[in-house]
């Protein structure tokens, strides 16, 4: 063995000796973990606020989804899981431009969709005006567009509403914590909404697979729960296995009437993630093609699993069936 070799072993052994390890960790600082001393005072003081109504959760357009969540959106991460076409994306627009409306800053990440379908989609809402008309220029919307668009629009432009989308490469859970940061610092607000569409969109480190990139969103979604005291709403596809099931085709009982929690598990490469969450919330057909859905709040932390019905027209979701349907 050359002289070299020898030397560069020895540089590597005195760099780290296995045997010094119990040495190292015993002189680490340590950080106390804190009392019930230190923390009821102020945990006191938020449940005095909550119950005296000082302190609300964010508000939804759905009072009977409102209800079963304590309230509306408290602190906390969110799976929102459903079949494409099943209503997700609007579902989760929808609930967002309402927080915006009251004045919550919203952060929506749109992994899935460009700026221009995601801005058609929020004017649908704020118009009752079928997006998906709007967004290929039918005939049928002309009027509406020249005539009223740029009113809706000027109602939207004060909202505190961002969006984010993908970059060529995508979006990195890395980036969710900062850019969620500095919109709560903009607008100096107790409370936000993050919604992230989709997670099997989001980007993360090289070598890194679905599972865990899913993962660490998870991770990075529950860091901003807990630090920035925002709601955070991740919409998952369906798994597979679970695409006829929540289509309305089988299943173990009738939707509205099986147990909710027998929905939880249902999103693609998303276990780990609904298991660390505050709640997941599946959306199920009626039956094929029906504008009727059920929404499973099938996991709740501090709330009952149940059922929340609502109808779909393409473009909104109503807590009654709609006297006319416009196709979005």
């Amino acid at each position: 063995m050359s002289q070299g070799t020898i030397a560069g072993r020895e540089g590597r052994d005195q760099q780290f000796d296995p045997s010094q390890t119990e040495v190292i960790e015993a002189t680490r600082p340590v950080r106390m973990p804190r009392t019930l001393g230190d923390l009821v005072p102020k945990a006191l003081g938020a449940l005095e606020s909550r119950a005296t109504g000082l302190d609300k959760p964010i508000a939804l357009p759905w009072a009977n989804v409102g209800k079963r969540l304590g309230g509306g959106w408290w602190p906390g991460v969110y799976v929102l899981v459903g079949n494409s076409g099943t209503g997700r994306t609007q579902w989760a627009l929808q609930a967002a431009l309402y927080a915006a409306k009251d004045n919550k800053p919203v952060v929506y990440v749109g992994l899935d969709l460009g700026e221009v379908e995601l801005t058609a989609r929020v004017l649908g809402l704020a118009g009752k005006r079928p997006w998906g008309a709007l967004y290929v220029g039918k005939a049928e919307e002309q009027e509406w567009v020249v005539k009223s668009s740029a009113k809706a629009a000027q109602e939207l432009t004060s909202l505190p509403f961002h969006f984010a989308t993908g970059a060529a490469r995508g979006f990195n859970y890395r980036e969710l914590e900062p850019l969620s940061r500095a919109v709560r610092e903009l607008h100096k607000s107790e409370r936000m909404l993050v919604v992230v569409d989709s997670v099997q969109q989001i980007a993360g480190e090289v070598r890194e697979d679905m599972r865990d990139r899913v993962a660490n969103l998870a991770l990075s979604a529950r860091a901003v729960a807990r630090d920035l005291g925002a709601t955070v709403l991740l919409i998952s596809d369906s798994g597979r296995a679970s695409y006829e099931l929540l289509d309305g085709v089988r299943g173990p009982g009738r939707p509205g009437e099986a147990p909710a929690s027998n929905f939880v598990g249902l999103g693609k490469e998303t276990s780990d993630l609904e298991q660390a969450s505050d709640g997941v919330l599946v959306l199920l057909r009626e039956m094929q093609g029906s504008l009727r859905l059920h929404l499973a709040l099938a996991k709740l932390r501090a709330m009952a699993p149940s059922w929340a019905e609502l109808w779909f027209d393409g473009c909104r979701f109503e807590e009654e069936k709609p006297s006319a349907t416009a196709k979005g």
